[in-house]
């Protein structure tokens, strides 16, 4: 094996190991913040919906945030809450205080009803990484069961960065307030959900969206651009609503997680973590190539696992002057995750006629372990001296120098770039 794939391998596990540490810690952090959110019906006085929208509990007394303009003119407030057997429960709550100048509004409901969240006390970091809860309209296309459905509870959860932090106002007469401008995609019926950080605080409630317009017969479609209330604004909204809610003003890098680990430490962690596992992983790796020195054994690493492989320096510059018998072909390449693939074609040097290429060690001799390719994808073959490709009718077709080749043989040269499905190969040449 080449230095520059193992190389390439354990990068690749390094990556994948992070990522899906980060990835699994945000996912914590979301479930943790869901507990927190619910869907809000607002109700004239003949109990019909006048308004719909989310919510989040933000201390212990049992107020709720959310928009002014989801509760106004609401008579009740229906809220409704996730039970721990996933199901809805509805609670009454009363609207006790609002304002159409920064469009945000409280709602009470029982006390310790719901777990609050903690609102952060600074503005958010262009470009930070952030969240969106809530229960879009849009979202409920594939409910059934009505208001009793599991569903009906099923929050939507979406990612997007800090695009930048304005001042503005959401009403033509409303005072200038701190506005955050997102990628967190939100639309009707998000209003009054939580933005928040990968430490989970609350940093603005969503209020709104970029609207696509039609301009001379054409739709300007917008994308990406939403837009909150920052969290210093529902601190003020708060205080002027004599509500104390539960603050803190440090960056979130700072901050510690329920593990204990803040958003930088964790990250530093985890890559303490990725030393141990690629420790673990390169003794597994020389293990693995001791045997298949000895038992001649290739499978998922793009080698043949039925056939003698001739192997090479992948940084050998090939002998394209010599004609020897030795002189054999290889194909190299990348699979459809970006993953090295090197393939010997040695052994039609050494008398065998054919050889299939594919997914399935038990079809194919030369195997390549991709979602991408099929089971038996093509066959190579030699004739006259040369050698041919032709398609065993695999789903996702091959394809050499870009053009699809069919099930009539196509001659096979130094240099060609053969496509199966996602895995892109070149043929080339080296000696023995």
């Amino acid at each position: 094996m080449s230095k520059v794939f193992w190389g390439s391998l354990l990068l690749i596990c390094a990556t994948v190991y992070c990522r899906n540490a980060v990835v699994a810690d945000e996912t914590k952090t979301v479930l943790r913040v869901e507990s927190s959110v619910v869907r809000l019906v607002a109700l004239d006085r003949n109990n019909r919906p006048i308004g719909l929208g989310s919510g989040f509990a933000v201390d212990r007394e049992g107020h709720l945030a959310t928009n002014h303009h989801v509760v106004e003119g609401a008579a009740r407030v229906l809220v409704a809450v996730k039970n721990t057997d996933g199901k809805p429960r509805f609670i009454d709550g009363r609207v006790v205080w609002s304002s159409v100048e920064v469009d945000l509004a409280f709602v009470r409901i029982a006390a310790g009803t719901i777990p609050e969240l903690t609102i952060a006390g600074v503005s958010p970091r262009k470009a930070e990484r952030v969240f969106a809860l809530g229960y879009p309209a849009d979202a409920d296309i594939f409910r059934r069961g009505g208001v009793r459905s599991p569903q009906f509870v099923e929050s939507t959860a979406t990612n997007g960065s800090i695009g930048r932090i304005v001042s503005g106002s959401f009403v033509r007469s409303g005072p200038a307030v701190e506005i955050i401008q997102h990628s967190a995609p939100i639309n009707s019926g998000n209003s009054g959900g939580p933005l928040f950080d990968r430490c989970g605080r609350v940093i603005g409630v969503n209020t709104g969206k970029a609207i696509s317009t039609l301009d001379n017969d054409q739709v300007d479609v917008i994308t990406g651009i939403h837009f909150a209330s920052s969290s210093r604004v529902l601190l003020a909204a708060a205080e002027s609503a004599q509500i104390r809610l539960v603050s803190e003003s440090a960056e979130c890098s700072d901050l510690k997680s329920e593990s204990g680990v803040g958003s930088e430490s964790f990250l530093r962690l985890s890559g303490a973590q990725t030393l141990g596992a690629l420790g673990a992983f390169i003794l597994a790796v020389f293990v693995i190539v001791s045997l298949s020195r000895r038992l001649r054994l290739g499978g998922s690493l793009g080698i043949s696992s039925a056939i003698e492989t001739k192997s090479f320096p992948v940084d050998t510059p090939p002998n394209r002057t010599s004609t020897r018998e030795t002189d054999y072909l290889s194909l190299q390449g990348s699979d459809s995750l970006g993953s090295p693939v090197w393939i010997s074609l040695a052994s039609l040097t050494d008398g065998v006629s054919e050889l299939y290429v594919g997914r399935s060690d038990q079809e194919s001799q030369l195997v390549l372990a991709d979602s991408t390719v099929s089971r038996r994808h093509l066959k190579i073959y030699k004739s006259s001296g040369a050698l041919w490709v032709c398609d065993c009718g695999s789903k996702n077709g091959t394809f050499i120098n870009r053009r699809e080749v069919k099930t009539t043989p196509t001659l096979l040269q130094v240099g060609d770039e053969i496509r199966l499905g996602s895995v892109v190969l070149r043929v080339r040449r080296a000696s023995s």
